[in-house]
């Protein structure tokens, strides 16, 4: 009987340490879905809503999110992107390839898409919700190799200044808790905002932009890419 006891409580040790080594396979795994991703190329054409034609000179720009906990709130951004839309409307990013998000997890509508054009009504793009989407390996825009329609704008001088300022909002907002060199990967969509603040001053609208402030670019320059982002910054403000 005592054989058969040592035998049984051998093996409810071995069931114990397979199921503690599965659990653990589990979880292992299921980090891995959760932080390492594909992210793959996109690519879109911008035309004018009215008209249907294409619009250069779009500024756009690739957003990935970073989440944590349950609610999946944004912990950081993967550095931004920016493009440039041609003649014929059309942009597109390289793929990013296989990469690991250090913190959370690639939020469900990653990535978001934001067009902005002076003279017209600025929009972002996310990717459709659900919940299980951060666990996809291979990610990419819902709007690749779609058409995106922007609004000429047809207000007042003094809403135009405020469409401006929630512009600045959201670019504002991805640079907010300290992540002010997220920035370093758009400044020629910082020049144009830039430059439409000045437009729009001149014109009598004044708006509220706080990316112009000179405290922004101080603060910018403590950035370790910053003389890379100046040089173009600059360039772009001349």
């Amino acid at each position: 009987m005592k054989g058969v006891h040592n035998m049984n409580g051998y093996s409810i040790r071995s069931g114990l340490n397979i199921l503690l080594f599965t659990i653990a396979a589990y979880i292992v795994y299921g980090c891995t879905l959760a932080d390492v991703y594909n992210m793959q190329d996109m690519e879109g054409t911008v035309v004018d809503k009215a008209t249907g034609e294409p619009l250069e000179g779009v500024m756009v720009i690739e957003v990935w999110e970073a989440g944590g906990g349950f609610e999946g709130h944004t912990v950081d951004y993967l550095p931004l992107r920016e493009t440039e839309t041609g003649s014929d409307g059309r942009y597109e990013f390289s793929a990013r390839g296989t990469q690991h998000v250090d913190e959370g997890f690639l939020t469900a509508d990653s990535p978001r898409l934001i067009y902005f054009k002076p003279g017209y009504i600025f929009t972002s793009e996310s990717n459709r919700y659900h919940p299980d989407r951060r666990f996809e390996f291979n990610r990419r825009s819902d709007w690749h190799q779609k058409t995106i329609e922007l609004e000429s704008f047809e207000g007042t001088p003094e809403e135009h200044a405020k469409d401006l300022e929630r512009f600045d909002a959201v670019l504002s907002n991805l640079a907010g808790a300290g992540r002010q060199c997220l920035w370093m990967g758009i400044p020629r969509t910082l020049a144009m905002v830039r430059k439409e603040d000045i437009r729009q001053t001149q014109l009598g609208a004044d708006p509220k932009v706080g990316i112009s402030a000179p405290w922004r670019l101080d603060e910018l320059r403590k950035c370790s890419s910053f003389s890379g982002f100046f040089e173009v910054y600059s360039d772009e403000m001349d």
